[in-house]
């Protein structure tokens, strides 16, 4: 072979390589183009609801437009290029923390076809999200922000919090419940102001070292079922809310309650004060355990731990909440049975079900079985 022969062979082997790499490119900006534009059918389980998306309208930048004809588009070229996954690996080298780096396998990333960012701010900011193993081989993400807006945006470190939320959520819905994976942030800024925005989400509260100590750390437990009696403190008025939520579980609900009120003698006589709101409130979370049979005994219960005159007025506002809850189920009861005669009317005219059912309001179940009911009626 020639030496001119040799250099066609190692031309059409560069031509090659480099129309491979072309196209691992080409399809790279299609997934990148295709996320970005199929965003609101593709990303509607991982985007935020519409109470996010006005909570991040609380923190939008400050509005720095670019002059006409300046803005540049710089999504297809960084994305671009960060998508196609030895590129990719490249950048993490040389910019994931040395301690990160002993942590993943990069050669395990891919690119996951989602985005977190809001729409409002599609032409300040863009993102990356690469899924990732561990060396131990547990699941992980590499997060990356890239901010091509002019100015500093102050409040990035809590985009970043609210975004990988969105992200944890996600992994949630689509893995089987477990341990939330490891979640790497970068941001990526190329703007025209010097950078000062706080690299960590805590600098952006007025006492950063308070806001990591109290949200930073463990949240405060009570555990009422694991707490002793005698660690409640009986000597004011939630003493008796804490103290029945703690017993609800138990067996027999009055002899409960005749315990209690006898320990709660403070609360009692502060809620006196209030018409004995907590007392009604009390008496109503524990009804769906009481019985109607054992409710003069309740009564009773009850006036054993105020005075007379006390007793009969709390006594009586219970009663008449029993009145009003009988004429709530009765009113209840009485338009489900309308349904049901104006249903088994119209069926008997051979009208279809569903329509029956958008009708009357009644389940589409109940009005088959309804008309089950007519039929077998109709052929005994």
């Amino acid at each position: 072979m020639t030496e001119n022969d040799n250099q066609d062979t190692d031309l059409m082997v560069a031509e090659a390589e480099q129309t491979e790499e072309d196209a691992k490119v080409e399809a790279s900006m299609a997934i990148i183009k295709a996320v970005k534009t199929a965003e609101a059918a593709e990303l509607a389980k991982s985007r935020p609801p519409a109470e996010d998306t006005a909570l991040a309208e609380l923190v939008e930048p400050e509005s720095h437009e670019e002059e006409e004809g300046e803005y540049l588009s710089h999504d297809p070229l960084i994305c671009g290029t960060l998508a196609v996954k030895s590129h990719a690996i490249e950048f993490l080298q040389n910019y994931l923390p040395a301690k990160v780096q002993e942590s993943v396998d990069l050669s395990t990333i891919n690119v996951e076809p989602e985005s977190y960012v809001e729409d409002t701010l599609r032409k300040k900011m863009s993102d990356l999200v690469y899924s990732v193993k561990t060396k131990d081989g547990r699941d992980a993400f590499i997060y990356v922000a890239l901010e091509h807006q002019s100015t500093v945006d102050r409040m990035i470190s809590f985009r970043l919090q609210k975004y990988m939320l969105l992200l944890w959520e996600r992994h949630k819905k689509n893995k089987i419940p477990g341990k939330l994976p490891i979640i790497y942030p970068l941001v990526l800024y190329n703007g025209k102001e010097k950078y000062t925005a706080p690299l960590n989400f805590w600098e952006l509260f007025e006492d950063p070292v308070l806001a990591k100590e109290v949200m930073g750390g463990d949240y405060t437990l009570i555990d009422l079922q694991s707490m002793h009696d005698n660690e409640i403190n009986y000597n004011n008025v939630t003493s008796l809310v804490l103290s029945v939520m703690k017993h609800i579980h138990d067996d027999d609900t009055l002899n409960m309650l005749d315990l209690l009120f006898g320990r709660c003698k403070v609360a009692l006589s502060l809620d006196k004060k209030e018409d004995y709101l907590l007392l009604r409130m009390v008496i109503e979370y524990t009804n769906p355990k009481v019985p109607v049979e054992k409710r003069k005994r309740l009564e009773k219960v009850i006036k054993n731990h105020l005075s007379k005159k006390e007793g009969e007025i709390a006594v009586k506002t219970i009663k008449d909440s029993y009145k009003e809850e009988g004429r709530v189920e009765g009113r209840v009861e009485g338009a489900e049975h309308k349904s049901l005669q104006i249903a088994t009317n119209l069926l008997n005219q051979s009208l279809d079900k569903s329509f029956v059912a958008s009708v009357t309001g009644l389940p589409i179940s109940e009005v088959t079985q309804l008309q089950s009911n007519i039929h077998s009626a109709g052929s005994s």
